[in-house]
C-alpha cells in the first residue's frame, strides 16, 4: 500500500497533467507469478461507434491513440467501457436475429463470464477474448421455415435439436472514470447484468495489478458518433 509521502506527489502529478512521471515511478515490468485478475461489472448498455478516435494523455503535448476499428459495438458497464474490435459486424448480425428469434449465449444462470487477454496494448486497462456457443432458446421442430432460413443464411447449424453457431470475439476495456464526460450517459438503460471476466494465465514480465493503476490515471478523450441501444443482444447471453 502507498504511504501518504508517495501517494501526495502522485496525486499532485495527476492533478498537473504530469502522467509521464506515473509510468516511471511505477514500473510495471516485473517477473513472477500472476494471479488470476478477475473484474466484475455489471453491463446495463450496448453501444455501436462509428468513426470515433480515442487520444490518450501522456503528459504535455504528448499524445497517443487507441486503434479501433471504423465501426463496430461495444458494451456499457458502471465501472468499465468495453469496445468490440473484433467480429463485432457478427455481433450486430446476432442483434438483428434475436428481435426475430430467442437465442442464448450463456450457460450460466447468473452471470455472464468472459476471458480477459494477456497481452494488451499499454493504453487500455485490459483487453478480452472470448469463443460463445450461440444457440436458440427453442428447438429446431419449434421453429418456422423462414426463422430456419434466417439462421442458416448466418451461419448457424442444427446441432443436438437446436441450431447452433461459435463466434469469436475480442475487445478492449476502458475504467470510465479515464473517459470523463466524453462518453454518453447511459443511465435512461433500466435494466442492467452482472458480466465477469476471468483469467488463469501464468506471466513473468507483466503485473497487471501494477498496470491497472497505472491506466486509472490516464485520462482518455473520445470523439466520434456513439449510439445507445436496448438490451437486446446482452439479454441473450443472460
Amino acid at each position: 500500500m502507498f504511504s501518504f509521502r508517495i501517494l501526495a506527489p502522485i496525486m499532485m502529478c495527476l492533478l498537473t497533467g504530469c502522467t509521464q512521471l506515473l509510468w516511471t515511478l511505477n514500473d510495471y515490468q516485473s517477473k513472477g507469478y500472476n494471479r488470476e485478475i478477475k473484474i466484475a461489472d455489471r453491463v446495463n448498455g450496448i453501444f455501436k461507434y462509428n468513426n470515433i478516435s480515442l487520444t490518450v494523455s501522456g503528459g504535455g503535448d504528448e499524445k497517443d491513440f487507441i486503434r479501433l476499428p471504423e465501426n463496430g459495438v461495444g458494451f456499457v458497464g458502471e465501472k468499465n467501457i468495453y469496445f468490440v474490435t473484433v467480429n463485432g459486424k457478427e455481433l450486430l448480425a446476432l442483434d438483428a436475429i434475436i428481435k426475430n428469434i430467442p437465442l442464448k449465449m450463456n450457460d450460466h444462470d447468473k452471470h455472464i463470464n468472459i476471458g480477459v487477454n494477456s497481452y494488451y496494448d499499454k493504453n487500455v486497462n485490459a483487453a478480452f477474448k472470448q469463443v460463445m456457443n450461440v444457440m436458440t432458446r427453442q428447438s429446431v421442430d419449434e421453429l418456422t421455415a423462414s426463422q430456419k432460413t434466417l439462421l442458416e443464411s448466418n451461419g448457424f447449424r442444427a446441432t443436438k435439436g437446436y441450431y447452433q453457431r461459435l463466434v469469436s470475439i475480442e475487445g478492449i476495456i476502458i475504467n470510465r472514470q479515464r473517459l470523463g464526460n466524453s462518453f454518453p450517459d447511459a443511465s435512461s438503460l433500466n435494466d442492467s447484468y452482472q458480466v465477469r471476466f476471468y483469467s488463469d494465465y501464468l506471466s513473468s514480465n507483466i503485473d497487471a495489478g501494477k498496470l491497472a493503476f497505472n491506466l486509472a490515471m490516464t485520462p482518455v478523450t473520445l470523439i466520434g458518433d456513439v449510439i445507445l441501444s436496448p438490451l437486446y443482444l446482452i439479454s441473450a447471453m443472460q
